[in-house]
C-alpha cells in the first residue's frame, strides 16, 4: 500500500471514532474529552448569551489538520475533530473517497475551512484548493487556517447572479453558519427574533467568471438559502465545464424554494442528484423530496453530476 493510501486509512479510521462519538449523545462526548465539553457548554449557554462574542480555540481534525475555530460555531469541530452531523460525515466520507492527489477543488461558502483543509490534505501540495468565504469575521478565520496548507487558498468574495456589491446578512458567531445572501429560510426560527442579522456590503463575483479560469474536478456550494444565485451565476460556464457539484439542500417547507430552483437550473442544464450513502457511494436520487422523508431529513449533502446527452 502507498504512504497516500495508508494516510487514507488512518483517517477512515478516525473518522469511524468520530462517528461513534457524535452519534453517541452527550455523555459520550463528556467522557471523550470532558475539559472540552466542560468550556464549550459554559461559553455556549452562560457567556455567549451576555457576550455574544465569539472565543478563539484550536483542535487537530481527524484528517491531522490543526484548525482554529470560533465557540460557540465551532463546538463540533473543538469536541471532535470534525463536523458531527450525519450529512457531513457522509460528505468528509465522499471526500476521502473520491478526490485524488493532484486535483483541484472549489469550496463556495467554506466557513471555517473544515471541508476546504480536508480536501487539500487529500490533493496534497500538487493539488489545489480555493474556498470563498462572504462574512467578513469568519474569513479572518478562514485565511488563518488555510494559510498554513500548501496549495491552498482563500478569497472574500460571494458568489451571486452578477458581479458587483450586494447586501450581505450575518448573525452573532453562535449562528454565523448561517451568514447569507437570504435570510428568508431563517426568519421563523425560534433564535431569529434574539439574534436578528445585520446588514453588510460585500463584493460578489460569478460562476461564469470563476469556472473557466479555475476548472476544479468538484466544487461545493452550502451558501445558506442563496444556492440558485450562485447557479444562476453559472449558467454559462456549467453548460461548457461540467465538474460534479455537491450542494446543501434545504426540503421545500424550510428552504424558501431557493435549493429547489437550484435543483431545477442544475437538472436544466444535464446534472442529476446523487445522495450519499454512510460509506460515502453514491445512489442516484431523482426524488429528493421523497428521499429527505423517508430519511426523517430535513436536509442533506447532495451530490449533482454531469450526464452527458
Amino acid at each position: 500500500m502507498t504512504q497516500a493510501g495508508k494516510e487514507k486509512d488512518r483517517w477512515v479510521r478516525r473518522l469511524d471514532r468520530l462517528t461513534r462519538t457524535a452519534t453517541g449523545g452527550r455523555l459520550r462526548r463528556l467522557v471523550s474529552h470532558p475539559g472540552r465539553y466542560l468550556l464549550a457548554m459554559a461559553w455556549q449557554f452562560l457567556v455567549f448569551p451576555l457576550c455574544r462574542i465569539g472565543l478563539p480555540v484550536s483542535r487537530t481534525m481527524f484528517f491531522g489538520q490543526r484548525l482554529k475555530v470560533l465557540l460557540p460555531a465551532g463546538t463540533d469541530l473543538y469536541l471532535l475533530g470534525g463536523k458531527s452531523h450525519d450529512s457531513e460525515i457522509r460528505l468528509a466520507r465522499f471526500l476521502l473517497e473520491t478526490l485524488r492527489p493532484g486535483q483541484r477543488f472549489l469550496d463556495i461558502g467554506a466557513h471555517y475551512g473544515y471541508f476546504s483543509a480536508l480536501a487539500a490534505r487529500i490533493v496534497g501540495p500538487e493539488g489545489h484548493v480555493l474556498a470563498m468565504e462572504a462574512t467578513p469575521q469568519t474569513f479572518v478565520v478562514l485565511k488563518d487556517n488555510l494559510q498554513r496548507i500548501p496549495g491552498a487558498e482563500a478569497r472574500h468574495v460571494a458568489l451571486a447572479d452578477e458581479v458587483g456589491e450586494m447586501t450581505f446578512y450575518t448573525f452573532p458567531v453562535r449562528y454565523s453558519e448561517y451568514n447569507t445572501l437570504d435570510v428568508t429560510p431563517y426568519e421563523d426560527e425560534d433564535w431569529f427574533a434574539d439574534y436578528p442579522p445585520v446588514e453588510v456590503r460585500i463584493q460578489t463575483t460569478t460562476l461564469d467568471r470563476i469556472l473557466p479560469e479555475y476548472q476544479p474536478d468538484l466544487m461545493k456550494i452550502d451558501v445558506e438559502g442563496a444556492e440558485h444565485w450562485v447557479i444562476r451565476g453559472g449558467v454559462q460556464a456549467l453548460a461548457s465545464h461540467h465538474p460534479p457539484v455537491v450542494m446543501e439542500y434545504l426540503d421545500a417547507a424550510t428552504s424558501g424554494g431557493g435549493h429547489q430552483e437550484a435543483d431545477q437550473l442544475l437538472r436544466s442544464l444535464g446534472y442529476c442528484p446523487y445522495r450519499i450513502d454512510a460509506g460515502g457511494q453514491l445512489h442516484a436520487c431523482p426524488d429528493i423530496e421523497g428521499h429527505l422523508q423517508k430519511a426523517g431529513l430535513s436536509s442533506d449533502n447532495l451530490v449533482y453530476q454531469y450526464q452527458a446527452g
